[in-house]
């Protein structure tokens, strides 16, 4: 079982800086992780969140593993009375469920996550993604 330790990920700049994402709740299958030195506001900070559904008897016939990665822009703003406030304009959000069968093997759920993770990386997929383009 892995550890509520601090997860380290590096980011997609020319010269990638790491981005470490520390423990802050756990609680009913979900681990939330935040990246305190990404904004001085809650509001603002990167989180990164992991989820585990198990099935249950009579219930779901699946697992369902999520990953949460949402990363804040945050800018300085005017507040009240000339005042300097971070402003949140938007949030970028990935979301990433594996859905598996409780019947596969572990191999068959490690293949599984690596393929995903290769096809992000994949210059033909990440062109799509980086650009915000469709296939043709």
């Amino acid at each position: 079982m892995p550890q509520n330790n601090p997860i380290t990920i590096k980011d997609g700049a020319a010269t990638p800086t790491d981005h470490v994402f520390n423990p802050v709740l756990t609680r009913e299958g979900v681990a939330r992780f935040e990246n305190q030195a990404s904004s001085a506001t809650l509001e603002g900070r990167e989180s990164l969140q992991f989820g585990l559904k198990r099935p249950a008897p009579g219930g779901r016939t699946t697992v369902e593993n999520s990953l949460v990665l949402e990363l804040p822009k945050v800018v300085a703003g005017s507040g009240t009375g000339g005042t300097v406030a971070n402003v949140k304009l938007y949030t970028n959000k990935g979301i990433v469920t594996l859905v598996e069968d409780p019947r596969s093997s572990a191999q068959e759920r490690k293949d599984l996550r690596v393929m995903l993770a290769n096809a992000l990386l994949n210059s033909t997929t990440a062109q799509a993604f980086d650009n915000a383009e469709s296939f043709w």
